[in-house]
């Protein structure tokens, strides 16, 4: 359908740099957008997703492909995105921290995708940090060894600081709205997401 087509250009359009650092930042923030303007159940109204979606294809440096009406052209870039291990892992970071401490933690513990690097943010984030435990919480992190800690510990359920579950509901609900739209393996990574989910919530083992 649509979607899928525009999936497909979006996914030509990138040529496999989901894992390079200007890509990875750029999709990152674009689900950020998604998440904290997606509308809770009961809540009036939300800022405008689409904007930002836009905003980060083009700070990913993809080619943007020619408009689409009804959103299709945001909804492939985050759909097609999910293709990515590194982009899917750090998304449901994303969902419990936020978008500064999920893509420094990223970079140092997520490997690349093939031919490309998500660049350390600091020459010591070699992608295994020293030491060991977690830090404080996410606005508390004092080097690039405590986000990627942080991230994994999250990644994992171990961290002791509670996530965001306000967040949390978002992505759910974001993640919930483009399942409904999604097919193949970005539906796959979708199902996956809201599962982690639910297992952060207790609700499955």
């Amino acid at each position: 359908d649509a979607l899928d087509a525009q999936v497909d250009e979006v996914r030509r359009s990138m040529g496999g740099r989901w894992g390079s650092s200007e890509v990875f930042d750029g999709v990152l923030a674009a689900w950020e957008q998604r998440i904290r303007s997606t509308v809770l159940p009961g809540q009036l109204s939300a800022g405008d997703s689409k904007a930002g979606d836009r905003a980060g294809l083009a700070a990913a440096g993809g080619e943007e492909p020619a408009r689409a009406p009804d959103g299709i052209q945001e909804d492939a870039l985050l759909l097609a995105s999910l293709e990515s291990k590194p982009v899917r892992d750090t998304i449901l970071v994303l969902a419990a921290t936020g978008l500064a401490a999920a893509v420094e933690g990223a970079r140092q513990w997520l490997p690349p995708d093939p031919a490309h690097s998500i660049e350390p943010g600091d020459p010591a984030g070699s992608g295994n940090p020293a030491g060991s435990g977690e830090p404080g919480a996410p606005g508390e992190l004092s080097a690039p060894a405590d986000a990627g800690r942080l991230f994994r510990a999250i990644l994992i359920g171990r961290s002791r600081t509670a996530p965001d579950w306000e967040r949390m509901d978002r992505a759910y609900e974001a993640f919930t709205a483009l399942v409904q739209r999604a097919a193949g393996e970005p539906a796959a990574a979708l199902l996956t997401l809201l599962g982690w989910i639910e297992w952060a919530r207790g609700r499955s083992s």
